[in-house]
Parts: structure tokens; sequence; C-alpha cells
């Protein structure tokens, strides 16, 4: 169970933004297990795509809204576009969206 503390994500007032950790060039594309880094919690995420003009980036935010069923123009890289360390801001409904999000990673951690 992923504690309070804990989670990835923070309520922004048009959505939420989500701390990933991107691997790319991964045998497989996959949404992980949250971790602590730098005392920062984040999303651990791999995609199989190369980190080569954004494709690691936009296998990424595909994957992300998928994963919570949002349309894929609602996710996007906010900070960390040449970085494993990312910033995904998805706009929609802050409260539905931390909701899905809390749903999601108590099934996966």
């Amino acid at each position: 169970m992923v504690q309070t503390e804990q989670l990835p994500f923070n309520k922004a007032p048009d959505g939420v933004r989500l701390a990933v950790r991107l691997s790319p060039k991964s045998s497989r594309s996959e949404i992980g297990s949250v971790a602590c880094i730098d005392g920062e919690a984040v999303l651990n995420a791999r995609v199989r795509a190369a980190p080569d003009k954004g494709k690691a980036n936009a296998a990424l935010t595909v994957m992300i809204a998928d994963w919570l069923g949002a349309p894929k123009s609602n996710v996007r890289v906010e900070r960390g576009v040449t970085n494993r360390r990312k910033m995904l801001h998805i706009t929609g409904d802050s409260q539905e969206l931390a909701a899905r999000l809390k749903a999601l990673l108590a099934k996966a951690g």
C-alpha cells in the first residue's frame, strides 16, 4: 500500500503533476512501482522507445494516458525533457485524476 506522503503526484488547478523516472530502451513498456529518489516520490516507468528526438517522451505520455484512461492530448512533459526524471502535467479534473492515480498506485504497490 502506498502511503500518502509517498505519492508521486500533486494537484494543480487544472489537473495533476506526476513525477516519473523513465528508463528508455527497455525490453518492454510498463508502469512500475513508486520509489523515493533524493527524498522525492517518483513513479518508475519503462518504455521500449529510444531517447531519440523525443520518441521516449512520446511513448511515455501515450502509456500514461492509456493507464489513466485520459486523452493522450491531456498528458505532456512539463519538465525534464532530456532527463530521466520528468514532471508530467495531466490536464483534467484534479480531484478525479488524483482519485484515479491513488487507486492505480494502490493496485501496483
